[in-house]
């Protein structure tokens, strides 16, 4: 899945949702099956000694709809092959929604501190750290008091995507904010909550559950023309079988899958082409069904193959067969189970 073991990210003080100064490093490494996360910081408030809460964040699209000051009744009329000529090039405004993963001192306006969590699973919350988008800061009220309640000042932010990221809304007056966020991440925790309780039923569950879904998806969902397996790189004669669908629909796979509904380089895919692949990929000869996979339409690239990989989507298969990727029009993809 995921090879990026070892990044380094710059942090960037935000006044009023504004990109100001660089101002200071946040460096994520993974030894074993703990990660660490190194922030150097400064603040710029002279010499006395402030606490802040470090946060790691997911992105999901906000319930409004809202893609760079469009609404979705605006889109209505776009265009559903291809990509949306009005959205090319943009990304959306994507809601963040932070885990607490520690605090740090700053002393004269500097400071620096390390913070382990489990690689796979970052502080309880069943998600791996590439399942994250970046970092946010907050000054607490003091030292003092322990109490981890934030208040309105300048944020110090650290993003892995390219992505818009509203960051006003992760709180107010010292409280996660509306737009469904707070709403969201309870939804999120209990569908990972079921996951990790009931591993065992969902595992004998999974297989069936998902092959219904993708075969009453075939049915009746348009279908795209067929890829090459020989993309896949595993050495065995394939095709894949294909059809559009939207991320709404990754929910009526097995749950297990359901993460996969906000990965933000999904839902930046798709509001930039309007649509996802789900391909069946059928070995030769015989013709028998191995696998499903879940495709995010894009051009190959480098910096492209890069954020695929940070994001889960570590292989391309190009629409027509060629040796040459780059440049070309396919879907970056992932196994669904």
């Amino acid at each position: 899945m995921v090879y990026w073991n070892r990044f380094i990210s710059y942090i960037y003080r935000y006044h009023d949702g504004r990109k100001c100064e660089n101002s200071g490093f946040a460096k994520v490494a993974k030894t074993g099956r703990t990660g660490r996360i190194t922030i150097g910081l400064k603040n710029g408030i002279g010499a006395r000694e402030t606490v802040y809460g470090v946060y790691i964040y997911r992105e999901t699209l906000p319930q409004t709809g809202i893609v760079h000051g469009r609404s979705q009744e605006d889109r209505d009329g776009d265009r559903t092959d291809g990509a949306d000529d009005s959205t090319l090039g943009q990304t959306p405004l994507m809601i963040p929604l932070p885990v607490m993963i520690g605090k740090m001192k700053l002393c004269g306006g500097h400071g620096e501190d390390t913070f382990s969590f489990c690689w796979d699973n970052v502080e309880g919350s069943g998600r791996p750290i590439t399942a994250f988008a970046g970092i946010a800061i907050r000054l607490m009220e003091n030292a003092e008091s322990g109490c981890s309640h934030c208040y309105e000042n300048d944020m110090f932010c650290s993003s892995w995507t390219d992505s818009m990221v509203d960051y006003s809304v992760m709180w107010t007056e010292g409280v996660p904010s509306g737009n469904g966020v707070l709403e969201e991440a309870v939804r999120e925790v209990s569908i990972t909550d079921d996951v990790v309780t009931e591993t065992e039923e969902v595992q004998i569950s999974s297989g069936s559950e998902t092959e219904a879904a993708v075969e009453n998806m075939f049915k009746e969902y348009e279908h795209l023309p067929l890829l090459p397996g020989s993309s896949l790189d595993d050495g065995l004669d394939s095709v894949i079988e294909s059809v559009r669908i939207t991320p709404n629909d990754i929910g009526l796979l097995d749950m297990n899958n359901w993460k996969l509904g906000v990965n933000s380089f999904l839902t930046h895919g798709y509001y930039s082409y309007k649509y996802l692949m789900l391909g069946k990929v059928i070995f030769k000869p015989g013709g028998r069904e191995s696998c499903y996979i879940l495709g995010v339409p894009g051009v190959y690239s480098a910096r492209e193959k890069y954020l695929a990989g940070i994001f889960g989507f570590d292989r391309f298969v190009p629409e027509k067969e060629t040796n040459i990727k780059t440049g070309n029009f396919g879907y970056w993809i992932v196994d669904i189970v």
